[in-house]
């Protein structure tokens, strides 16, 4: 239950982020540094609506049941594996010494710098 409110957090925090996002390129704006991206005006108002609306929808649909059958589809079970298989290879004796030696392919050191 804890995990269904944090995601429900984290979706709400997804539209304040959504605000403060376009409201960065405005303030670029006015401050004379426009940007290339073209973005509408930010209206508070509608992200305190999409939050209004994300809580009365929470109040009539079953947000854990949907959550779990997506946790339940193949894809998420393909997903968890290859994580899981990611997992291991990062704590393998063959991944250690390659980072060591710094031979580890591209794409590897790549996501080790992210």
């Amino acid at each position: 239950e804890a995990e269904i409110h944090r995601l429900q957090d984290y979706i709400q925090l997804g539209i304040v982020t959504s605000y403060l996002w376009r409201s960065s390129y405005l303030a670029e704006e006015l401050l004379g540094h426009p940007t290339e991206i073209q973005l509408a005006r930010p209206d508070p108002g509608v992200h305190v609506r999409q939050i209004r609306s994300l809580d009365d929808w929470l109040k009539t649909n079953p947000f854990a049941e949907i959550v779990e059958d997506l946790q339940n589809t193949p894809q998420m079970k393909r997903h968890r594996d290859i994580e899981r298989k990611a997992e291991l290879f990062r704590n393998s004796a063959y991944y250690c010494s390659k980072r060591a030696e710094g031979t580890l392919p591209e794409y590897d050191s790549e996501l080790d710098a992210a």
